[in-house]
C-alpha cells in the first residue's frame, strides 16, 4: 500500500497548478540494471542501409569517432547535455547507454516538472522503480511522446538523483508578454535575466531557434520567443546544477534513490551530472550552455546533439562543420516521420 500511496503523491505533485491529482498508479515494472546497459554495445538502428549509420562526430576536431570514444570524451566534463529529437526512440536508447556508462550523480530532465522532484525522491526511497516514474507523475497528461521510449533513460538513471526543469505554460506566457525576468519571478536578477539583450544578439538567438525548430515566427513574435527561451534555458541549467549538487549530497546515503536499485559508487569518483533535453536547448551558441556559463563558469560542459539525416541533404562532413554542439551523433528520422529541416544530413 505504501508503494501505491507514493505513486499517487508523485502524480499529485506533477499536477499542481494544472488539472489536479491523477488516478493512482499501480503499474509494476522490471528495470534493466544500468550496469548491464553500460556493458552493451552502443545502440544501432536496424534495417538501415546508410553508410553513415550511427556515426559520431567530434565537431571541434572535425573527425568521426566511435560511440565508446564519445562516452570517454563526454566523461571528461563536469556537466553533460544529451540532446535529442523527442519522438526518436534510437536517441533515447543512446541516451540510456551513455548515462549507464557515465554513471552520473544526478540526471535532469527537460520533461519533468520541478514540483515533482520531492515526490519522485519519496517514491524511489519507498521502493518505486525508476522504470515506473513516468506513469507515477502522470506522463500521459504532460503532452510528451509515449512513455515507453523514455523509460530506458530513466531506468539507466537508477543510481542518480532526478531533477526536473519543465517550465509551466503560465510562466512561459508571462515571459513572452513581459520578458524572461517576469516569467522567472524572484531571483531573476541573480539569474541574469533582468539584463536587456542587445538587438543583434536577440536576432542571433531568434535565427538559431528558427533554424533548429523549423518555425518562422513573425517579427512581432520574435521578441517573445527569445524571452521565453531565455527563461526555459535558465531553468534547465538550474535543474542540471541542482542534479549535481543534490547528487553529491546523496552520495553514500539512500536519499531520492531506491536502495534496491542503487549501484556501487566510489565516493572518490568524478562528480558528473547529465541533462536530457531537446537539441534546441542543447545548442552551445544560444541554449543551456550559455546559461551555464553565467551560472557556473568554473564547470566544464560537454554537449551532444543527435541529428536525423534524410535523403537529399548535404554530405555528412560538410554538414557537421560548424554545428552548435561539441559532438553530433547521426541517426535515421523517427519511424513514420520525415527528418526535421535543420537536423538533417545525407547518409
Amino acid at each position: 500500500m505504501m508503494r501505491r500511496h507514493s505513486q499517487f503523491l508523485v502524480a499529485c505533485l506533477a499536477a499542481l497548478g494544472t488539472a489536479g491529482c491523477a488516478a493512482e498508479v499501480t503499474e509494476e515494472t522490471t528495470s534493466i540494471p544500468a550496469a548491464a546497459v553500460a556493458d552493451r554495445p552502443a545502440p544501432i538502428e536496424r534495417g538501415s542501409t546508410s553508410r553513415e549509420r550511427g556515426v559520431v562526430w567530434d565537431v571541434n576536431r572535425g573527425e568521426a569517432i566511435t560511440p565508446n570514444e564519445l562516452r570517454t570524451r563526454l566523461g571528461e566534463a563536469d556537466l553533460v547535455i544529451l540532446g535529442e529529437v523527442a519522438d526518436n526512440p534510437i536517441h533515447h536508447a543512446r541516451q540510456a547507454w551513455l548515462i549507464a556508462g557515465l554513471n552520473p550523480v544526478g540526471v535532469a530532465f527537460e520533461m519533468v516538472p520541478q514540483a515533482s522532484e520531492r515526490g519522485i525522491a519519496a517514491f524511489r526511497e519507498e521502493g518505486g522503480r525508476s522504470g515506473a516514474i513516468g506513469p507515477a507523475i502522470g506522463w500521459s497528461r504532460l503532452g510528451l511522446p509515449d512513455w515507453p521510449i523514455y523509460r530506458p533513460v530513466f531506468e539507466a538513471s537508477v543510481g542518480a538523483v532526478i531533477t526536473g526543469g519543465r517550465v509551466g505554460r503560465r510562466a512561459i506566457q508571462t515571459a513572452r508578454r513581459e520578458g524572461a525576468a517576469a516569467g522567472y519571478g524572484p531571483g531573476a536578477e541573480e539569474a541574469g535575466l533582468t539584463e536587456a539583450v542587445p538587438d543583434e544578439r536577440r536576432q542571433e538567438i531568434a535565427t538559431a531557434l528558427v533554424t533548429t525548430l523549423c518555425t518562422a515566427p513573425s517579427l512581432a513574435e520574435t521578441g517573445g520567443l527569445v524571452e521565453a527561451r531565455r527563461l526555459v534555458d535558465m531553468r534547465l541549467a538550474e535543474a542540471l546544477l541542482r542534479a549535481r549538487a543534490n547528487g553529491i549530497g546523496a552520495r553514500g546515503i539512500a536519499r531520492g534513490i531506491n536502495p534496491a536499485e542503487r549501484p556501487e559508487r566510489s565516493t572518490n569518483g568524478p562528480v558528473r551530472a547529465v541533462l536530457i533535453a531537446g537539441n534546441d536547448h542543447a545548442r552551445t551558441d544560444v541554449g543551456v550552455p550559455v546559461a551555464l556559463a553565467a551560472r557556473a563558469p568554473a564547470l566544464d560542459v560537454a554537449v551532444l546533439g543527435q541529428l536525423e539525416r534524410g535523403e537529399g541533404a548535404t554530405d555528412a562532413r560538410s554538414f557537421i562543420a560548424g554545428q552548435p554542439y561539441d559532438f553530433v551523433w547521426l541517426s535515421e528520422p523517427a519511424p513514420g516521420d520525415g527528418a526535421s529541416c535543420a537536423d538533417t544530413v545525407d547518409g
